[in-house]
């Protein structure tokens, strides 16, 4: 369990020295705001990639609309 946690922290640590952001801030942050953010640093276009089916397109997914906590919550379960 501790090994876990020095991993996430060194994780979140290696997130926010390439970012300059906070996972937090970048969780909460829609990807356009990252996606402008990124391109003034760095003076050229960036295309962003989604590798999750269901983000997108007003979270439609199957017959159903999902909230951004639905998501949060799978991912987070996936992520497990």
């Amino acid at each position: 369990m501790m090994e876990t946690l020095e991993g996430l922290a060194a994780l979140n640590h290696a997130v926010e020295l390439l970012t300059g952001k906070t996972a937090d801030e970048l969780r909460n942050t829609p990807i356009n705001e990252q996606r402008r953010d990124i391109e003034a640093r760095l003076g050229r276009p960036v295309r962003v990639m989604s590798h999750f089916p269901f983000i997108g397109r007003g979270n439609v997914m199957r017959d159903r609309v999902i909230t951004r906590e639905q998501i949060e919550r799978d991912l987070d379960k996936i992520l497990r």
